[in-house]
């Protein structure tokens, strides 16, 4: 059988160890500053959408298309 346990839980009470053949130390404090960062870049995924007219260009490609769109050339 498999435990995910906290260091918190384990340094105070080690029987619960027993009757398990694999543990699963977790640090939840750093899976909280983990799962803090991944939020605030999940904010700005998704963000950044290719319009339909700039499929299959490379960059250079459109840069040049937005610059004819804007000053018409």
């Amino acid at each position: 059988m498999t435990m995910t346990v906290g260091m918190r839980e384990l340094s105070r009470n080690s029987n619960i160890l027993d009757g398990y053949d694999y543990v699963d130390v977790e640090d939840k404090k750093i899976s909280r500053e983990t799962q803090d960062m991944l939020d605030r870049i999940d904010k700005f995924a998704g963000k950044g959408k290719i319009y339909e007219r700039f499929n299959n260009l490379s960059g250079r490609e459109i840069r040049q298309k937005i610059a004819e769109e804007k000053y018409g050339e």
